[in-house]
């Protein structure tokens, strides 16, 4: 289960992707805040590593509370469901595999 800071960092990270589409900008804003990832959602953490990848700090926070935060937490339940979707997929295909192996050597 995420706490507060986890959900806000991951906000963060969801809204860096959402204006900056091009992984060398974005990840390296995630990459940032991992390094540090105990003081996610820390103002100065936040700031200098949108800083260090080129982000407007600026945009970035207007987008985790837009809408009185409700933009950033629908970007995040949209990663959950994405998550979740891949899963169950990963899931059967695995599934499907490992009968198909055993009907083999059966």
């Amino acid at each position: 289960m995420h706490g507060p800071s986890e959900c806000m960092g991951n906000i963060l990270e969801l809204c860096a992707r959402e204006l900056y589409p091009n992984p060398k900008i974005n990840l390296g804003f995630i990459m940032c805040l991992s390094r540090d990832y105990q003081d996610i959602p820390e103002r100065s953490l936040v700031e200098d590593c949108a800083l260090e990848s080129a982000i407007d700090f600026q945009q970035l926070n207007d987008c985790a509370v837009k809408e009185d935060g409700a933009w950033g937490v629908s970007l995040l339940r949209n990663s959950i469901k994405r998550t979740s979707e891949v899963r169950r997929t990963n899931l059967s295909a695995m599934n499907n595999t490992h009968a198909n192996i055993h009907t083999r050597l059966v």
